[in-house]
């Protein structure tokens, strides 16, 4: 077969990306030379733990008014790569602190371009003795349950993949939620809303159906393609108490990304809704995760739904550079790393959809905007820091600092 330089350049990107991808090098490296393709690639540890410390919080912003180190998890997270060298893996968490948490999940990826299954089958357990409990003045209220555990939560699933091509998919996921909380939780001097009907043990489960078109390149931070999550699920709320009521999930995620001026725009829409009257757990929609607006970080936001926008221009200062810490870190898997730093310029909007109107969280009604200034350091391809400031809720600058993509 032929090739002109320019299509043997874009097709050794193109193998590159997929390579990095894949998440089990720490480096990837191709070049040519006459006819001979030459693939230079460093392993990660296939079985690799190490103590994990993180804030419980939200996010750093929430975090930072309290700069209370009770407020925080810590235990070990442990990894298992490339299990039986068919990439597959196996993820164990154990957390104490303020939550209790355990974690397993065991994953199989797809293993041919098309026309091929995955599945991802996960059990999870957490307990607390203080409780995200209400929103009062568009801020999250807690409640702490000295004694007993304020909260206990269990969750488990299993989803199942077909891609009949390479960047098109489709996903069922069969899952289970159970939530146990004190009675205080639900008393008239806590929130009769936070589980069903007043109920101190509710029950969820759903059949969620995703359509899923991914063409990014490099997926953890894109630098161009687009992603496209459709999904629609039907749930089913119950209590010992009180008769079960059904509700249907609809959701839609889109980001895309384009070169743009030596950098790249990336543009996010990002929508949700649920049909019916939901209880506390479920009706918290704008403020969890990366669904919120920045500027807003201190602030949450209830209802059905929400409609979430964001923009951004991001400009390497640094691309693939390498960084050499042998002299600090004696190991061969660590004596190149791939290091890159991104300016961003960034704007955001998003509103609740059906909003739950309580006096004082006046947020859920109107269109919050906010806009900024971040800078995005990523190790490794997919280990990422985010220092942002934002201009956002009532014009007043904030700072925030993240460890997940904002798109």
């Amino acid at each position: 077969m032929r090739f002109d330089s320019a299509r043997l350049a874009a097709t050794i990107a193109e193998s590159r990306n997929r390579l990095i991808n894949l998440g089990i090098f720490n480096e990837v490296n191709l070049s040519h030379r006459l006819d001979t393709l030459h693939v230079d690639i460093r392993d990660r540890l296939p079985v690799f733990g190490y103590p994990r410390f993180a804030l419980a919080d939200r996010n750093f912003r929430q975090w930072w008014e309290t700069r209370d180190f009770s407020r925080t998890v810590y235990g070990i997270w442990g990894l298992w790569r490339n299990v039986g060298g068919w990439n597959h893996r196996l993820t164990l968490q154990l957390l104490h602190g303020y939550t209790e948490w355990a974690d397993l999940s065991y994953r199989v990826p797809f293993r041919r371009q098309d026309k091929s299954w995955s599945w991802t089958a996960r059990a999870q357990f957490t307990a607390n003795h203080e409780v995200w409990y209400k929103t009062e003045n568009n801020r999250l209220q807690f409640l702490n349950v000295d004694r007993n555990w304020g909260q206990v939560q269990w969750n488990g699933g299993l989803t199942l993949a077909y891609r009949p091509t390479f960047y098109t998919w489709l996903e069922a996921e069969p899952a289970w939620q159970h939530f146990r909380v004190s009675d205080t939780v639900v008393s008239n001097g806590g929130n009769p809303r936070y589980l069903q009907n007043g109920n101190t043990r509710q029950n969820a489960s759903w059949l969620a159906l995703r359509l899923v078109r991914d063409k990014r390149i490099r997926r953890d931070y894109p630098v161009n393609g687009s992603l496209l999550r459709l999904e629609l699920r039907p749930m089913r709320i119950s209590t010992p108490a009180s008769e079960a009521t059904a509700h249907l999930w609809l959701s839609a995620r889109y980001s895309v990304y384009k070169p743009l001026a030596g950098g790249v725009w990336a543009f996010g829409a990002y929508s949700r809704y649920a049909t019916g009257a939901l209880p506390y757990t479920y009706g918290r929609v704008m403020g969890y995760g990366s669904d919120y607006v920045r500027g807003y970080e201190a602030y949450v936001a209830d209802g059905n739904g929400y409609a979430l926008f964001k923009t951004a221009w991001r400009y390497p200062l640094w691309f693939d550079h390498h960084v050499r810490p042998e002299k600090i870190v004696p190991n061969k898997l660590l004596r190149d790393v791939p290091v890159s730093v991104w300016l961003n310029v960034f704007a955001d909007a998003g509103r609740v959809v059906q909003p739950t109107l309580m006096p004082g969280n006046e947020m859920a009604r109107n269109w919050m905007h906010g806009l900024g200034l971040g800078l995005d350091v990523l190790a490794f391809y997919d280990r990422m820091v985010r220092f942002e400031v934002s201009l956002g809720a009532w014009n007043k600058p904030s700072g925030n600092l993240s460890f997940i993509n904002a798109f």
